[in-house]
């Protein structure tokens, strides 16, 4: 299996640090890069307990239950008001859950020319790239790809800079987008992208909702695809943290 490789070379980002609007916009593209034919606001489901069991519920569940239109700049927050979110959790904040993530690979990979190829950025500031884990291992541990050379703790290497987050860079197939989605960690990159710049893929790590830039097709297929809830969004629409 093609294994990924911590990278020195952040030059690679350069292109997406030209094309963001400055973090103070809070809009789309002050997270993925401005200039794609399209985007997707792609909405991180919502842990809930259901008969007393675990489920994942969709905002589009809870809008209803709300009596809320499911509109692209919605926030989470607004179904918490009202109380659409009894017995409900938060959604993750910047990541993917593993089924949304593989599905958005699947789509992706055949949307570039060079899905052996890409590069993925994480967060230094995640608990578990710190030393010994700062998180409890999780449930769920799916077979996932490997990580840099069996390591969890990324090289002192240079980092980039997007959006004021530090994050630590990687490079490998697709695939490996999902090399950190197992214990200690349940985490999908903060930013990836393939070498081509085909597309864009940002989950900041203070919103339940992840960003998509693309041509047409791929971001058609993410907002039509029943694995994965998405909105349509636009270069301006604006952001918030929960």
């Amino acid at each position: 299996m093609a294994t990924m490789e911590w990278s020195r070379d952040v030059s690679a980002a350069e292109w997406i640090i030209r094309r963001l609007h400055p973090p103070s916009a809070s809009d789309v593209c002050s997270l993925v890069p401005a200039g794609f034919d399209s985007y997707a606001r792609i909405l991180h489901p919502v842990p809930c307990l259901k008969d007393s069991a675990p489920t994942l519920r969709s905002w589009q569940d809870l809008a209803r239950q709300a009596g809320l239109s499911l509109h692209p700049t919605i926030h989470f927050e607004a179904l918490q008001a009202a109380a659409a979110t009894q017995n409900c959790q938060p959604p993750d904040v910047g990541t993917l859950d593993p089924d949304t993530l593989d599905a958005v690979i699947e789509i992706l990979a055949q949307a570039t020319t060079r899905p052996d190829a890409c590069w993925f950025g994480i967060w230094e500031g995640y608990g578990w790239m710190q030393g010994p884990p700062a998180i409890a291992p999780l449930i769920r541990a799916p077979r996932r790809p490997d990580r840099p050379s069996g390591k969890r703790n990324p090289p002192d290497y240079p980092r980039i800079n997007v959006a004021g987050r530090e994050l630590a860079l990687y490079k490998g197939p697709i695939t490996q987008a999902a090399a950190f989605c197992s214990p200690p960690a349940s985490q999908s990159p903060n930013l990836w992208w393939p070498a081509d710049n085909a597309w864009c893929v940002a989950s900041d790590i203070d919103l339940p909702s992840t960003y998509v830039g693309a041509s047409e097709a791929p971001i058609g297929q993410i907002l039509e695809d029943r694995r994965i809830e998405a909105l349509p969004a636009s270069p301006t629409d604006l952001i918030t943290a929960d």
